[in-house]
């Protein structure tokens, strides 16, 4: 059994709320004995803060429980591998996949696709940094905001979810994160996964292989 999650942006203020819920999801699948958790990208948020408190110790507390953990690295993971210190058991990818019977799956964060994330990952980085301290001084999240319109949803997140589905060409079905937009859809021959996020009340998702290689797409339900 597999269980992925992504753009759970711990450490980012908007997250806070849904905290509560991602660690009773995680409490319930830690209990059983072979869950292998993915974290597919951008799990905490250090690039809005590098300040570590009880969320973080909440989080690696249920995570430890996991005897299989696999981390995929996303456009917000900035020194994600110390967690080495936190977590002995855990391991680092830029991508996985999974040959399930018939299946082949290929887990990424789906940043790769993301021209302004991946290819100008260091003035990405600097214009993240920019709207945490705006954010800091104002309690507005430009980034936030920006995201959430239809120009950003329908003429760029959409677009590179079109590209890293057209440009598979060995996996039978993808699961990715990094738009934030929970669905599945069929195009390209390729079957396609995204795991949401767990910044928006309605995003809260998570993709769950169970032990008979059923894959499914879950939204949280209190």
């Amino acid at each position: 059994m597999y269980l992925i999650l992504s753009d759970t942006h711990i450490g980012d203020r908007h997250s806070n709320k849904y905290l509560p819920s991602l660690f009773s999801l995680l409490d319930e699948y830690s209990q059983r004995d072979n869950c292998h958790l993915i974290l597919n990208g951008d799990i905490l948020d250090l690039a809005k803060t590098l300040k570590f408190d009880e969320r973080h110790r909440l989080f690696f507390s249920l995570v430890s429980r996991f005897h299989q953990i696999t981390y995929i690295e996303g456009n917000h993971d900035w020194f994600v591998s110390g967690l080495r210190d936190v977590i002995p058991h855990i391991s680092f990818k830029k991508e996985l996949l999974l040959h399930l019977n018939n299946k082949i799956v290929r887990v990424i964060h789906g940043h790769q696709t993301d021209f302004w994330s991946y290819r100008l990952s260091k003035i990405t980085r600097f214009l993240i940094r920019l709207n945490r301290w705006f954010y800091d001084l104002t309690n507005i999240d430009a980034q936030h905001y920006v995201r959430k319109t239809r120009l950003v949803q329908k003429f760029l997140l959409e677009r590179q979810e079109k590209k890293l589905i057209r440009k598979e060409n060995i996996a039978n079905v993808l699961i990715a994160g990094h738009t934030h937009r929970p669905c599945v859809r069929e195009e390209y021959n390729t079957l396609y996964y995204n795991t949401g996020d767990w910044v928006e009340a309605d995003h809260r998702g998570y993709v769950v292989i169970d032990d008979q290689n059923r894959i499914e797409l879950f939204k949280y339900e209190e």
